[in-house]
């Protein structure tokens, strides 16, 4: 089908000016076409010129009102698409066509008769260069434009997107964690023996048992447990107690909880590569004329072939590119883990008469109840830590679709 018509300067011309016409048009089998191009309505006494070159053609008349021109495309298995437009003519009428007042750059012709043809010409300065011809492989001559899904300016094919610097996601979004849990506690040193008694006051750790009471706080308590008066009792013979220095702090996470989500992979730079849809004369040998870059728009002359190729001598490879992805990632379960800010600051060692009466006194840390009259606890306000919530990403993210992009 033919998906483009591009007219230069358009369809509304004087007598004797030259209009170049420019289609484009596809097969599923993407083999070339071959081109036939007819004045199919025109008035009485006019009598147009007519030059074709493929996809290209030109029209200009010496009688003003309007025409029909139609183009016919067809496929090396004889399936054909055509397309009818009008074309419309002002001015006076003329009994020959002479020279133009200025020159249409991408028609082969010399316009103004000023014996330089399209590129060659000055007045095509602006908007026709040569560049490097890349031959007849697969590279196609154009402009690449900053940013993806641009338009393309007149005179230019349909554009084509190509990528780089893929990225995704190093973990997924949507998990959080529980409340954590601060636990702070205090081991006792217990003293058995007939010298129990002066081995705690001297603070001598022989004939010491192992460990038998723990007080223990959590965040989101006031008070912790108590240890009775009178402490245990080992073979008969009372035990004397003595706490440590330092409270012991522990912290956990909280239970994860959520549904994760995959964030989008995205690309670092996204362009627009846009081909030629014209091309004149003018260029010396090994160069071709088309439309000129617009750098004021972030545009630069480039070839563009599908899959991985050697650049044009001419050009510079501008790195791989690349026309979508495949994203097999997926998101792992939730989890919490590194528990950080939790604290036992304010928590202070407690002594009561009992642990059912109220006559708290507190006592620093590594007191010593060598007769163990007393009763203990741990009270205070323990700070809950908070915990990282994640959920790592599973399986690969790919580029596909390969450009190479080489520009001047």
């Amino acid at each position: 089908m033919i998906t483009r018509l591009v007219l230069d300067p358009g369809k509304f011309i004087d007598t004797c000016q030259t209009t170049s016409m420019d289609v484009t048009a596809v097969v599923p089998s993407g083999a070339p076409l071959a081109y036939a191009w007819t004045v199919t309505a025109e008035p009485a006494g006019a009598a147009p010129t007519l030059s074709t070159g493929g996809s290209h053609a030109t029209f200009s008349t010496n009688i003003p009102g309007d025409y029909e021109v139609t183009v016919t495309a067809t496929a090396p298995t004889g399936q054909a698409t055509s397309l009818s437009f009008p074309l419309h003519v002002g001015g006076a009428a003329q009994a020959a066509c002479g020279c133009q007042s200025t020159e249409l750059c991408f028609n082969g012709v010399d316009d103004d008769c000023d014996g330089l043809v399209d590129c060659d010409d000055p007045d095509c300065n602006p908007t026709a260069v040569c560049v490097p011809d890349p031959g007849a492989g697969s590279f196609a001559v154009g402009v690449a434009l900053t940013g993806g899904g641009a338009a393309c300016p007149p005179s230019f094919g349909s554009p084509t997107t190509i990528n780089s610097g893929l990225t995704g996601a190093q973990s997924c979004d949507g998990c959080s964690c529980g409340p954590g849990q601060t636990t702070c506690s205090l081991q006792s040193i217990d003293y058995l023996g007939d010298d129990q008694l002066d081995n705690c006051l001297a603070n001598n750790l022989v004939n010491t048992t192992s460990a038998v009471e723990r007080l223990i706080i959590t965040s989101g308590e006031s008070d912790g447990n108590c240890t009775p008066a009178g402490g245990g009792v080992a073979s008969g013979i009372r035990v004397s107690t003595r706490w440590p220095d330092a409270l012991q702090t522990s912290l956990s996470c909280g239970a994860p909880s959520g549904s994760p989500s995959l964030p989008a992979a995205t690309w670092a730079n996204m362009m627009t590569f846009c081909p030629a849809a014209v091309q004149g004369a003018g260029c010396a040998a090994g160069q071709r004329c088309v439309p000129r870059a617009d750098p004021s728009v972030g545009s630069v002359e480039c070839v563009l072939a599908v899959g991985t190729a050697s650049c044009p001598a001419g050009y510079t490879d501008s790195g791989p590119k690349y026309g979508g992805f495949d994203d097999q990632r997926s998101c792992g379960a939730c989890s919490c883990s590194n528990p950080s800010g939790g604290s036992c600051a304010g928590v202070t060692l407690h002594q009561r008469t009992s642990c059912g009466t109220p006559d708290d006194r507190v006592v620093p840390f590594g007191f010593g109840d060598c007769g163990m009259e007393f009763s203990y606890l741990l009270s205070g306000s323990p700070a809950a830590p908070l915990c990282d919530s994640s959920s790592p990403v599973l399986g690969s993210l790919t580029p596909t679709d390969p450009f190479t992009l080489c520009c001047l």
